[in-house]
């Protein structure tokens, strides 16, 4: 699977890896005891993360970089994780979820 990467984003990039193996590993060490987990990956997302993370890139440069040429709002990531807590996703569990706005399939 093809990650898009920043310059001077290794930290988040480490914090992701770690976020998506540790939701599988708790999945499969929890599914007995009849908990879910999974994680949520999202694109671009509209918060100040990139005015205050010192990244230097814009949300029109992300605009560039997915398929749906648009940056998500925070709502739309919060949909998704209501959705997994859901009974609608009561057969889901060790799964990451995209909510990138096609970033990972443009290349």
């Amino acid at each position: 699977l093809f990650t898009p990467v920043v310059a001077g984003a290794i930290s988040y990039y480490i914090s992701k890896a770690a976020i998506n193996h540790f939701g599988a590993c708790a999945a499969a060490e929890l599914a007995p005891h009849g908990i879910r987990v999974n994680t949520v990956s999202p694109g671009p997302v509209k918060t100040d993360f990139f005015e205050n993370g010192g990244i230097d890139i814009k949300y029109e440069d992300f605009e560039k970089m997915v398929a749906l040429g648009r940056v998500s709002e925070s709502e739309e990531i919060a949909d998704v994780v209501l959705f997994l807590a859901s009974d609608k996703a009561k057969g889901i569990t060790g799964s990451n979820f995209l909510a990138d706005n096609g970033m990972v399939i443009k290349r």
